[in-house]
């Protein structure tokens, strides 16, 4: 039971694993219950560390399976996304410079850095699943509505996670000249 208590934060940030596989087959058949999901999903990203601050439970290793399980979610999600139209996978360049960058910096300074920057990208990124599954269920194929809110939601998050790039280059630099 200690256990379940001590890894109740790491669980809830697992469940988004199963939810997702969830999510992507409802996303297929079209269902109106993918938008329910994806909230589930966007909330168990939110609660887990809440759940961790207030059991005095943080680890690393929590850190770590919230940032795994967000990031495979989201790639995942983007490829998804990516075989019915092609300008998802646009953000997977936009996650890629990202994680590069990110992670670049924690070699830098030699230690595992928690940003900011990383959990607005993952919020971001969850948004446009809200976004696509919204859209998807509503708005039929080529509808001009959909095309307009696909457009400056895949634009706009690949410019953010971009930008969200060269700010960690800037972070690694400034930390190089401390």
């Amino acid at each position: 039971m200690q256990l379940i208590f001590k890894s109740s934060a790491n669980i809830i940030s697992l469940s988004r694993l199963p939810l997702f596989g969830l999510w992507a087959f409802l996303h297929f058949h079209e269902s109106i219950w993918n938008i329910p999901i994806v909230l589930l999903i966007i909330f168990t990203d939110f609660i887990d560390g809440f759940v961790a601050r207030k059991l005095k439970i943080e680890s690393t290793k929590g850190a770590i399976i919230d940032a795994s399980c967000d990031s495979l979610v989201v790639i995942a999600a983007f490829i998804i996304l990516g075989l019915k139209d092609f300008r998802y996978l646009l953000l997977l360049g936009g996650i890629a410079a990202s994680l590069i960058t990110w992670s670049a910096y924690c070699i830098s300074s030699c230690e595992m850095l928690y940003s900011s920057f990383g959990k607005f990208n993952g919020g971001a990124c969850y948004i446009v699943m809200l976004t696509a599954s919204v859209i998807h269920t509503f708005f039929n194929d080529g509808a001009l509505a959909r095309i307009i809110i696909e457009s400056i939601t895949i634009f706009g998050t690949t410019a953010l996670l971009l930008i969200t790039a060269v700010l960690n280059i800037f972070s690694i630099y400034k930390f190089k000249n401390l």
